[in-house]
C-alpha cells in the first residue's frame, strides 16, 4: 500500500512522533488546511474557486471530474487526512433550518456524530456557502471544526460566531455580513459531505 506522511515543523519531538504514527502507537488526525493540486496547470492551492461562470482554472475548489481524458480535480482536497480504520457520519440534530438574528454574538450547531474510528481519529468539519452576496464568495469555506477523540455516538455543539460569515466588502473597506440564505454542509473534508441545511440569517 502507498503511503503519504507528511510533517511540518514538527521540532525536537518529530522523530518519536512520527514513529507512533508509523507503529501505530498513535492514530493520526491531522487535515490539509489547504488544497493540494494534481499537477502544474489544475486548481492552485491558494485559489478558491467562485459561483459563476468557470475563469482560467478548469474543474472547481473540492470537486472531481474528467477533462481531456485526464482526472481534472485536486490530489488532496482542502481538509482531507486520513486516520486508522473506522467509519464517520455526521448528521444535523436540529429538525429543518438554522434561523439567526444579525444581531447575535453566535449560534450552535448540533451535529450527531458516530464514529468507529480509532481514538483521535474523528474530525468533524462545518462549511458553508453563499450563492448570493454583494461580493463574490468561494463556493465552499470552513467555519469550525471538532477533534472527536474517541469511537462514540454522540452529540457535538460547534458554537459560531455571527462574524465568521462575513467577508472584506470591497467598496466599504470593512467587515460585512450579509442577510440572507447561506448553506451548512457536514463532512470529514471539503470533498465529502455528509449532510446539507440552510441557516437563515435576519436583518
Amino acid at each position: 500500500m502507498d503511503v503519504l506522511l507528511a510533517s511540518w515543523i514538527g521540532g525536537e519531538a518529530a522523530g518519536p512522533a512520527l514513529w507512533e504514527i508509523i507503529n501505530g502507537d498513535f492514530n493520526p488526525s491531522g487535515r490539509l488546511a489547504q488544497t493540494w493540486p494534481r499537477s502544474v496547470g489544475y486548481v492552485g492551492s491558494h485559489a478558491d474557486s467562485k459561483f459563476g461562470p468557470e475563469g482560467l482554472w478548469q474543474g472547481d475548489y473540492s470537486g472531481m471530474g474528467w477533462r481531456d481524458g485526464e482526472m481534472n480535480g485536486p490530489l488532496f482536497e482542502f481538509g482531507a487526512g486520513f486516520s486508522y480504520g473506522g467509519v464517520d457520519i455526521f448528521s444535523f440534530a436540529q429538525n429543518g433550518s438554522l434561523t439567526v438574528s444579525i444581531s447575535d454574538l453566535s449560534f450552535d450547531v448540533h451535529v450527531n456524530v458516530k464514529s468507529s474510528a480509532a481514538p483521535g481519529g474523528c474530525v468533524v468539519q462545518l462549511y458553508f456557502s453563499q450563492a448570493i452576496a454583494q461580493a463574490v464568495r468561494p463556493k465552499l469555506m470552513l467555519l469550525a471544526f471538532a477533534k472527536i477523540e474517541r469511537s462514540t455516538t454522540t452529540t457535538v455543539t460547534l458554537k459560531i460566531p455571527v462574524e465568521d460569515l462575513g467577508y472584506y466588502h470591497p467598496l466599504t473597506k470593512t467587515t460585512h455580513v450579509d442577510v440572507g440564505a447561506y448553506s451548512l454542509h457536514l463532512g470529514t473534508s471539503s470533498a465529502n459531505l455528509h449532510a446539507q441545511t440552510t441557516l437563515t440569517l435576519r436583518g
